[in-house]
């Protein structure tokens, strides 16, 4: 299996499986994280991805660098280089428990922004007010099919559609 190659561009649509087809997702926003696999190490998760409104996400190759920074900034992973990671990649949706453990990681011990994140969140407060209005909750952890790909430096945008299943009431 190759290296990783970051794309270019990559562009997701959140879809809401409506029994016996896929719609449109319109509500609050989406977070996703795209997890990476290393060779040695440990794998990377780059997040939090936040969709629009309308569940569109529009990353650039400069987005996903921007992630890289802020994890290798963390110091708390061993990391080696993202470029060295395998090329396949999964695309997830967190739970809300991961939003929660987020929040309060950036209300008790990563309380200034990291290398990387201003470009992408603006500030602690807009990312902690992002994460809490996040649409999370309402859909099923569970995802079928997943949303897998390998970025082995084929040219072109990634697009991808990212179906969510209603959680059980």
């Amino acid at each position: 299996m190759s290296s990783l190659v970051l794309p270019e561009q990559i562009t997701i649509d959140v879809l809401l499986w409506a029994g016996h087809q896929a719609v449109a997702y319109r509500g609050a926003p989406i977070v996703l994280g795209i997890k990476t696999y290393a060779r040695a190490k440990n794998d990377y998760h780059l997040g939090p991805i936040f969709t629009d409104h309308d569940g569109h996400v529009r990353l650039t190759r400069a987005d996903l660098n921007h992630y890289e920074s802020a994890i290798v900034a963390q110091g708390i992973m061993d990391v080696r280089a993202l470029g060295e990671s395998y090329s396949f990649v999964q695309i997830v949706h967190w739970t809300s428990e991961q939003i929660g453990r987020a929040i309060d990681a950036r209300t008790k011990t990563w309380t200034q922004l990291l290398p990387g994140e201003k470009e992408l969140f603006g500030s602690v407060s807009d990312l902690i007010r992002r994460l809490q209005g996040a649409g999370n909750a309402r859909f099923s952890p569970m995802l079928w099919p997943p949303v897998r790909d390998e970025w082995d430096g084929r040219p072109g945008p990634r697009e991808y559609k990212y179906i969510l299943n209603l959680a059980a009431a």
